[in-house]
């Protein structure tokens, strides 16, 4: 049963600020626990919205909220939770006029939580880095897509392991933020790295902005070889 909102009578721009104001002021558990105040489905559009915010911190803490609601619909309301991911994929299609920022992430980490939701849309987000399939030209999507597979890959490793290979590939990309999350990502799988990669990213001492395990971090390419990150 959905837990009664005792936030019903919030409307419009005052939720909205509630929600930003929650998610500036409260780190992960203290931010579930606020969000349980609400009903999953209202608060879901305004966090959808901070996703496009200027901060990464916001954006990347969206995603985890994001994440934490839609698995909770997906538990009480599962048709309601398939909404939300049928909205992320109109977001991400050509025809919805948007380019989909923070939409790849929002769907990987949901998938990471909530088992159902990965087997009926994990293959799709998959889908979006493989060359004979719905390929991603724009580089800081596909990116992002990386990372919603590797989120995906701590928990549903059989969904997203199809994406190996073409996670390999993105080893090589000219942009750098999609070769570091690549090999976040290998390391998610249990996968080695191959050596012409470990060569270049060690070479990288430029910090990528990164969330791991509920924190954001700043993840610099040369220490993920060495196995080493820093919080911010």
């Amino acid at each position: 049963m959905v837990k009664q909102d005792n936030n019903a009578k919030i409307r419009g721009r005052a939720l909205k600020k509630q929600v930003l104001s929650l998610i500036m002021d409260l780190e992960e558990e203290r931010l579930e626990k606020a969000l349980e105040d609400f009903e999953p489905r209202r608060v879901a559009s305004p966090l959808i919205g901070l996703l496009c915010s200027g901060s990464q911190k916001i954006r990347w803490k969206a995603v985890a909220a994001l994440g934490f609601v839609t698995d909770r619909l997906a538990r009480e309301k599962p048709e309601s939770a398939r909404e939300i991911m049928r909205r992320f994929l109109w977001q991400m299609n050509e025809e919805s006029g948007g380019i989909g920022w923070g939409v790849p992430e929002a769907m990987g980490e949901a998938m990471a939580r909530n088992p159902m939701l990965a087997k009926e849309f994990g293959s799709i987000l998959v889908s979006y880095l493989a060359q004979g399939g719905n390929y991603l030209e724009h580089d800081p999507i596909r990116a992002a897509v990386v990372w919603g597979i590797g989120r995906m890959a701590q928990t549903q490793l059989a969904i997203a392991a199809p994406a190996k290979a073409d996670l390999v590939l993105s080893l090589n990309s000219d942009n750098r933020v999609e070769r570091a999350y690549a090999a976040w990502a290998l390391v998610q799988m249990g996968e080695r790295l191959p050596a012409n990669a470990i060569s270049r990213l060690a070479d990288d001492k430029q910090p990528v902005t990164i969330m791991d395990g509920g924190q954001i971090i700043e993840l610099v390419p040369a220490g993920l070889v060495r196995g080493e990150k820093d919080n911010i």
